[in-house]
């Protein structure tokens, strides 16, 4: 009798330990979840500058290669390469578009006021105080009042001052000789004064521009102190 009340005992033990484990819920255990790996993660700033680096290559051979268009350009006589080159603001470029248009007229009068003139009614373009020298040697022994007020605005839109002073200088002893016909001192005057305002901003702001000014002074005190010249 005892012996089947311990195996009772023992099947009931056993049933309710299998109950036990089918009601348990499985332990999963979980580890942590690794960012998705990106291949191209540890090469990106690499590839970035590498185009950026590319993009800088193409667009300097971009602009190399306006640079030659336009000066050939002026190597046929086109005058409007000046204004490219100076809507591109590089001033290295608008000098060798400038120099190549001088070069091409090859000391010719006509072709060189040509180029003066443009610049100067373009009322944008820049000139070189290479190119105004130039001008002045060809206008200095037959000033007029046209090439007066030309030679001294091209002198004043090189933002050189030397040139401009130089400009001034000159014309002053030819009109004190009476060599420029029908003009006034003050009409003198006046030429010098309109061409002052033709320079850069930062020239007439700067210890240049009160150069410039003292010469317009001088120049003033001169035309006073001469004879009056009719026109």
């Amino acid at each position: 009798m005892n012996t089947i009340l311990l195996i009772l005992f023992l099947l009931l033990a056993a049933a309710a330990v299998a109950l036990s484990l089918k009601t348990r819920k499985p332990v999963t255990s979980t580890s942590p979840s690794l960012p998705p790996q990106n291949f191209n993660g540890l090469f990106a700033e690499q590839q970035a500058e590498e185009l950026r680096l590319l993009a800088q290559a193409e667009a300097k051979l971009r602009a190399e290669e306006e640079r030659d268009r336009l000066v050939a350009r002026a190597a046929e006589g086109d005058e409007t390469a000046l204004d490219e080159a100076h809507e591109r603001g590089d001033a290295d470029n608008y000098g060798e578009v400038l120099q190549m248009l001088v070069a091409r007229a090859d000391g010719d009068p006509e072709l060189l006021r040509s180029i003066a003139e443009y610049i100067i009614d373009s009322r944008k373009l820049r000139s070189t105080g290479e190119f105004a020298v130039m001008m002045l040697e060809q206008w200095r022994g037959s000033l007029d009042q046209r090439s007066l007020v030309d030679v001294l605005q091209l002198a004043a839109l090189s933002d050189d001052v030397a040139v401009f002073k130089r400009a001034v200088r000159i014309a002053l002893e030819r009109f004190n000789e009476g060599r420029i016909p029908r003009i006034t001192a003050t009409d003198f005057l006046a030429a010098v004064e309109s061409a002052y305002w033709l320079f850069a901003t930062e020239v007439r702001y700067s210890g240049s521009g009160f150069t410039l000014k003292q010469l317009i002074a001088e120049v003033r005190r001169e035309l006073a102190a001469a004879p009056r010249r009719s026109a």
